[in-house]
């Protein structure tokens, strides 16, 4: 759950008002959650792969990732702290 503060406190009345700026500071917070938590599944994934030993091709990485081996491998490098073994 995400929350966007109130103007003056008021929460589920009519005094109730969030500037649209806000607003738009909690949705790029829920966007930014959502991407860093796909970020997560798919390097997964791709940790799974490397560990099996059967790494995919450039070309099945690129179409179901969009992005090139080097930037997976890069992005795996960073996250070995946190990804689950």
């Amino acid at each position: 759950m995400i929350f966007v503060p109130s103007v003056g406190g008021h929460s589920h009345c009519e005094l109730e008002y969030s500037p649209v700026e806000w607003c738009w500071k909690g949705a790029n917070v829920l966007l930014n959650t959502l991407l860093e938590i796909d970020k997560l599944h798919r390097l997964i994934q791709i940790d799974k792969w490397i560990r099996s030993g059967s790494f995919p091709s450039v070309e099945k990485m690129i179409a179901a990732y969009g992005v090139s081996r080097r930037t997976i491998l890069r992005d795996w490098n960073k996250w070995q702290g946190v990804l689950p073994k």
